[in-house]
């Protein structure tokens, strides 16, 4: 960042978006919760992931997209 009429630079410091929880009956894969960072979601066999697949640390400090869960295969029996 240059300061108006100093010439002078100094870096910023990475905004913090915040831990992401890891679903339940899930996995996630990346640490870094910093601009420009990514965090990416996944679910375990039988079950199926709602929210969003990606999460991406934005520049302002929040995360893109929605809450990451995952949600078990509904099954019937009927006797």
């Amino acid at each position: 960042m240059t300061y108006f009429g100093t010439g002078e630079t100094r870096a910023q410091c990475p905004k913090d978006c915040g831990p992401l929880a890891v679903p339940t009956n899930g996995s996630s894969r990346g640490k870094l919760t910093t601009f420009p960072n990514k965090i990416f979601f996944n679910c375990d066999e039988g079950f199926h992931l709602r929210g969003s697949h990606i999460r991406i640390c934005r520049e302002n400090g929040t995360w893109s997209g929605t809450e990451t869960f995952c949600q078990g295969n509904l099954m019937f029996y009927f006797a």
